[in-house]
């Protein structure tokens, strides 16, 4: 994923940056063994109705200063 800086780009804090995780984007974590999708459509048209919903984008948030922004991930 280029493009994602590795500290937060408003207050600067490397260990306050963090992916956060959606269940409903990236599944649900079952521990070991990963994460289950629920819902996730296959297919044809799977890859547009999936960037419709936002599966190809990852958010970062400051846990810091509460900074919030979205990246494209190299899927897309």
């Amino acid at each position: 994923m280029a493009g994602i800086p590795t500290k937060c780009p408003k207050c600067g804090k490397a260990k306050a940056w963090k992916e956060e995780v959606n269940a409903f984007k990236s599944g649900v974590s079952v521990g070991s063994l990963g994460r289950i999708r629920i819902g996730v459509p296959r297919g044809l048209l799977a890859r547009p109705i999936k960037k419709a919903m936002g599966c190809y984008k990852v958010a970062y948030r400051c846990h810091s200063c509460g900074f919030r922004k979205e990246y494209e991930t190299e899927d897309a």
